[in-house]
C-alpha cells in the first residue's frame, strides 16, 4: 500500500519523453514503439522533439501525434545544435512554422552552458 507521502508526490511526477525522428539515424522500428508512447501519453508528460527543419515537424504530426494519438498540448519543438549560435539559428528558422503549428519551442540550455560536452 502507498504512503500518504507517496500519493502526495504521484501528482508531482513528470514524465519527459524524448522521442527519436529520423534525422537520428535510429531505425523507424527503434523510434515508434507505439504502445509505450500510448501509455507515457496517458500519464502526466510531455514529449519533446529534437527538430531540424519544418520536415521534421511534419514527421511529429505524421508519425506521433496522428500515427500514435499524442496530445499535441505535450508537444515541445526543441531546435537541433551543440552550440549556442547553432541552436540559435535553428530556432530562428523554425520559430515562425512553429507558431503557425501550436506547438511549443524551448532551447537548449545545456548547449549554452556546456556546449557539446557529454554526460554532464
Amino acid at each position: 500500500m502507498p504512503t500518504d507521502y507517496q500519493l502526495d508526490n504521484i501528482h508531482r511526477i513528470l514524465y519527459n519523453c524524448s522521442p527519436k525522428l529520423a534525422n537520428s539515424g535510429n531505425s523507424r522500428k527503434s523510434r515508434i514503439v507505439k504502445n509505450v508512447l500510448n501509455e507515457i501519453n496517458l500519464a502526466r508528460s510531455q514529449f519533446k522533439f529534437v527538430v531540424m527543419s519544418e520536415a521534421d515537424i511534419d514527421e511529429v504530426e505524421r508519425d506521433f501525434v496522428t500515427g500514435c494519438g499524442l496530445d499535441v498540448n505535450k508537444i515541445i519543438m526543441m531546435p537541433q545544435g551543440v552550440s549556442s549560435a547553432e541552436v540559435h539559428n535553428n530556432a530562428q528558422k523554425l520559430v515562425e512554422y512553429v507558431k503557425k503549428t501550436g506547438y511549443r519551442m524551448m532551447t537548449r540550455l545545456q548547449c549554452d552552458i556546456w556546449g557539446a560536452k557529454r554526460g554532464v
